[in-house]
């Protein structure tokens, strides 16, 4: 059985995080398996069909997941994974404490009436986007960074942000989600601005937290 990393403790450390994939669920060199594999408190939120993305059969299962923690929960998505987790909460009452949103999929693309994920999060929320996204464009990644109220990073030449951009191993995502867990707590040391840019040599796939 492989063991998850043993460093030291992150901020959301005491969060019940939920990894929440994509279509066709994240590999094993995908950036969330990397993620969930090294923390012990966070699990994936499983499909029965990884290869067929269904808004509401997909958010029940997120709701789902989500009851079964009682705790604070930290939701870190990808693609199609943001529009279910949004859907789950605004159409299931699922309860989260903070969401990362990593390069959302293009609800047109999957036939999803924009009624049916519009709305503000009810949480603190973190929207990264890039400018060359095959997925979505740039200027529709802000668009539903604003409906939902999330802050919005846009990381410039990253692509969809995924195995095929170069995104396997990305420590920095740790960052990330620290930033939205600090503002879900409260802490305000670190607080995020709404709209910002960072330049690829602090967000490469090899760079290294701080």
């Amino acid at each position: 059985m492989s063991r998850k990393s043993a460093r030291s403790l992150p901020p959301f450390a005491a969060a019940d995080i939920l990894v929440v994939p994509g279509r066709g669920g994240s590999d094993a060199d995908h950036w969330q398996t990397h993620f969930e594999h090294s923390h012990c408190n966070a699990r994936r939120v499983e499909q029965n069909n990884w290869d067929v993305p269904d808004l509401d059969l997909w958010a029940q299962r997120i709701a789902a997941a989500c009851r079964e923690h009682n705790g604070s929960v930290l939701a870190v998505a990808h693609s199609f994974g943001c529009l279910a987790l949004v859907r789950a909460v605004q159409a299931f009452g699922t309860k989260i404490t903070g969401a990362l949103l990593v390069a959302p999929a293009d609800p047109e693309r999957f036939a999803i009436p924009a009624a049916l994920i519009r709305g503000r999060l009810p949480c603190p929320s973190l929207l990264i986007a890039s400018d060359n996204d095959p997925w979505l464009r740039a200027w529709q990644a802000r668009e539903l960074a604003t409906n939902w109220g999330s802050r919005y990073l846009n990381l410039g030449l990253a692509g969809h942000i995924n195995v095929a951009s170069g995104f396997g191993k990305w420590p920095v995502v740790d960052r990330f989600a620290e930033m939205v867990w600090r503002e879900a707590t409260g802490d305000r040391g670190d607080a995020m601005p709404q709209d910002f840019f960072l330049p690829k040599p602090a967000w490469a796939p090899n760079a290294q937290e701080a």
